[in-house]
């Protein structure tokens, strides 16, 4: 920890967690005063090192997740829905993106094809303007009503794929899945 010493040239540096790090630098989300982050030995909030990804998370991430790329994990805060996100790839090379909704403290994934996510404004457009776009009213990748035509200058999460391709996660809804 860095703290500044009563003036803005000093400063102190302690170490919190003799035997806890940062594995992935990418996986820090700061969110108001409190941050999120990904150790080898699960996710974590905060200064105190509340264990949020005890058991059933950490032990998914550490069968499904692959183990070389777990260090380049990124995460992200999605402020309209209060999500910290973070982007991994799985052992078979796919990459998934996995939430922890920090209000209700529960946890959910999505399959994305993602290297990078990260918060973006949505810039706004109008029907005139899909052509300038690459889109017909058929082939739109947003529904109608969302922020992206909108432009409401709200931060929405997004990202990058591998090859280079930029969306924001506002897609129609996908169909429900129940595994037990």
């Amino acid at each position: 920890l860095m703290e500044r010493v009563q003036t803005n040239l000093i400063f102190t540096f302690r170490t919190l967690h003799g035997n806890l790090g940062c594995f992935a630098p990418g996986s820090i989300v700061q969110i108001r005063n409190t941050f999120f982050w990904y150790d080898q030995s699960g996710f974590y909030e905060g200064m105190e090192a509340v264990p949020i990804g005890d058991n059933k998370v950490n032990r998914w991430i550490e069968t499904q997740a692959d183990a070389y790329e777990r260090k380049f994990m990124r995460g992200s805060l999605d402020p309209v829905h209060n999500i910290v996100w973070w982007s991994v790839t799985k052992t078979d090379g796919a990459r998934i993106v996995v939430g922890f909704d920090f209000l209700t403290r529960r946890w959910t994934q999505m399959d994305a094809d993602v290297d990078l996510i990260f918060s973006a404004i949505t810039p706004g457009y109008t029907i005139d303007d899909l052509g300038t776009l690459g889109y017909t009213i058929d082939t739109i990748p947003y529904p109608v009503d969302s922020a992206f035509w909108q432009g409401t200058g709200e931060l929405e999460i997004a990202g990058f794929t591998s090859p280079g391709a930029f969306g924001y996660f506002q897609d129609n809804t996908l169909t429900e899945e129940l595994e037990t």
